[in-house]
């Protein structure tokens, strides 16, 4: 089964990076407009999520070099044994983030900063669960033993 992409250039991925992280910074100044919905505040984060989703495209085409989907499924991990330490690390990393600006004075971020680092995290921490359950092989399909 060829599910690799050899014969196709990489994606390109900096466009989205250096968008992502513009739409990022903005999220700390006052500059957008209020909008249909007249809130500079909403407008701001609407934006700053989009800047997030860049960045996360960004990410998922450099890592797999792929452009067809969005989602990291399993098998397009080359070494999960391995990856899923880092992922789990990570998630740790996010939710240790998420506390430490939880305690931060208002203003110096973003309100929901926190929040959102949170629920990263702990997706992270999810997903890394079901590949070690998937690897250990409580969930592994049971096709795969015939």
């Amino acid at each position: 089964m060829a599910d690799s992409q050899t014969d196709f250039p990489k994606p390109e991925w900096r466009y989205f990076l250096a968008i992502g992280i513009v739409l990022i910074i903005q999220t700390w100044f006052d500059i957008t407009p209020g909008g249909p919905w007249e809130s500079r505040s909403f407008s701001r984060g609407i934006l700053g999520l989009c800047g997030l989703a860049l960045i996360y495209l960004s990410w998922f085409r450099f890592t797999f070099e792929r452009t067809d989907r969005v989602i990291p499924t399993l098998n397009l991990w080359k070494t999960p044994s391995t990856s899923v330490r880092h992922l789990a690390l990570s998630g740790a990393v996010f939710v240790l983030m998420a506390w430490i600006i939880g305690g931060l004075p208002n203003g110096m971020v973003p309100e929901p900063t926190g929040l959102l680092l949170n629920l990263f995290g702990l997706l992270m921490l999810l997903q890394a669960l079901y590949v070690y359950l998937v690897i250990s092989g409580i969930l592994a399909d049971s096709n795969e033993e015939e």
